[in-house]
């Protein structure tokens, strides 16, 4: 997830602040000139969850797998970040049972909860290693791409994975929509109506 301590500061001239940083809080990605800096004194944690918690978030779940093996979660960190080509922006914990099968079929696909689907959202938000049942009586069907679908669901959307990039305890995907699928044109479920907290 993004700090809030750390800005792009690409159009102020690189030389004055990297005169007044030290060399440990400044880096670099993909060419831009990355600074941390941090204001007076630490932040205080509390507040900085309320804050992040104010974000809206939908929440959907992820399907993945192929005949080896497959899984579907409830995720909250997903937006659509391009019309042309249609990106989307997945983020998934390094620790999860479910990256190394994208990685391995680079394939996922979001699902669309309805409004009333809350428990079924907190049922996919379990681990599967924990829970190894969680997957059991649920209708999965298999999209234009082989990747699994959830057909409870109200849409579901096929994505390919494009990269991939580090972030801090967990790890973005950007993958393009090659698929997608309308069932019922439901209201979705959100973050907010279901009382769940997973930010901050």
């Amino acid at each position: 997830m993004p700090r809030g301590d750390q800005y792009g500061q690409e159009s102020i001239p690189r030389g004055i602040l990297r005169n007044r940083l030290p060399a440990d809080k400044q880096f670099s990605v993909h060419g831009y000139h990355i600074f941390s800096a941090k204001g007076p004194g630490p932040m205080d944690d509390a507040i900085k969850k309320e804050a992040l918690r104010l974000f809206t978030y939908g929440l959907y779940a992820i399907t993945l797998g192929d005949d080896q093996q497959r899984n579907a979660f409830t995720a909250n960190w997903v937006s659509q970040v391009s019309f042309d080509p249609p990106l989307l922006m997945l983020s998934i914990e390094n620790d999860s049972v479910s990256l190394p099968i994208i990685r391995r079929t680079g394939l996922f696909a979001v699902n669309m909860y309805s409004a009333d689907q809350r428990e079924l959202a907190g049922q996919l938000g379990k681990s599967l290693a924990k829970h190894p049942g969680k997957l059991d009586n649920l209708s999965f069907g298999v999209g234009e791409t082989g990747c699994p679908v959830l057909l409870e669901c109200a849409a579901s959307v096929e994505c390919r994975v494009q990269g991939e990039m580090p972030a801090g305890d967990s790890t973005l995907l950007l993958a393009q929509v090659v698929g997608a699928t309308v069932r019922r044109r439901d209201e979705p479920l959100t973050m907010l109506a279901a009382g769940f907290k997973h930010a901050g």
